[in-house]
């Protein structure tokens, strides 16, 4: 079966778990950033100040990440509904279990 995507709701990129799963990646990166592999000028802060600055790294990295993904999506869309090119086609295959 083939589907071809036309739309991406930019609402379903905001409201679903998309968000919380960047978050969760953030946090891996604030953490090898900040305790495992620390700069010269992180090295000198205290444990509540890396556990602040994990937690900002975090959230910063969510917004921009879902920011980049909304203007991706909302020029997808452009391309796709406005100028009328073809979406992303994906074959699908159905099996019997």
């Amino acid at each position: 079966m083939k589907l071809e995507i036309k739309n991406v709701q930019i609402s379903s990129l905001i409201l679903s778990s998309l968000p919380a799963v960047i978050f969760v990646v953030g946090l891996l990166g604030g953490f090898v950033t900040f305790v495992i592999n620390p700069s010269s000028m992180v090295t000198p802060m205290s444990l509540p100040q890396k556990f602040l600055s994990i937690g900002l790294y975090s959230l910063i990295y969510m917004v921009l990440v879902a920011a980049i993904m909304v203007l991706v999506a909302f020029v997808y869309n452009i391309f796709t509904n406005v100028l009328g090119l073809r979406g992303v086609r994906i074959e699908t295959e159905e099996f019997a279990e």
